[in-house]
This record gives structure tokens, sequence and C-alpha cells, in this order.
């Protein structure tokens, strides 16, 4: 049996001033994994002294169902009042078809991971 759930931990990077989350598991409902991330980029983008760029790594997550999506759009709305942009990094193709679907693939900067 694969193993549920998964992680969310965050960094900032000295050298480039960028902001780093990373995604590892299952971002859906039945996972805590969701409640942290929230956490995490609540906290990333809020701080006064956050950079200006939050890379979001999710190269390591397996499955992103629109509970997942919400928390990722809801820290984009966060970022964009703070006058802050979200880059997700190193998408699968589960996730970037959730993207296109919904229409939420042109709010996000997508990359490679860092």
């Amino acid at each position: 049996m694969a193993e549920q759930g998964g992680s969310a931990s965050g960094n900032v990077d000295d050298a480039s001033g960028v902001g780093v989350i990373r995604v590892v598991g299952d971002l859906d409902q039945d996972t805590a994994s969701v409640q942290g991330l929230d956490a995490s980029l609540w906290r990333a983008v809020s701080h006064p002294d956050a950079p200006p760029e939050i890379v979001v790594d999710v190269s390591g997550l397996r499955f992103c169902d629109s509970t997942g999506l919400n928390v990722l759009l809801r820290a984009r709305a966060n970022a964009v009042l703070r006058g802050r942009t979200i880059r997700l990094a190193a998408p699968n193709t589960q996730l970037v078809r959730l993207l296109q679907r919904t229409g939420a693939i042109v709010l996000f900067s997508l990359g490679t991971a860092s």
C-alpha cells in the first residue's frame, strides 16, 4: 500500500532571497498536508520580511484535488494582496491538468524546481 498523507516544509534561500515551500505526498481533503501547506504558505506570504517571490516546489507532490488547489489559490490571493508572487516549481502532469481544467493555470507562474 502506498504511503498516504504528505508534508510541507519551508525556508528562505538567503542567496537568492526566494522563499521555498516543498510539498511531498498528497494534497487532498483526507491528508493533513493540506493544513500544513496552508499554514506554511500563510506564514511565508504574510510575514513582513517575506521575500517577494515564494516558490512552491511541488516536485514531490503525488496527487492534488480541489482541496489542495484551493489552498494554492488562497495563498496566491494572499500573496497578490501583499505584492508578492507564488511560483509552482516542477508540477506533475496531474497538477498541470487540474490547473488547466479549472482555468487556474493562468494564475500561476510555472517553473522548474530549484
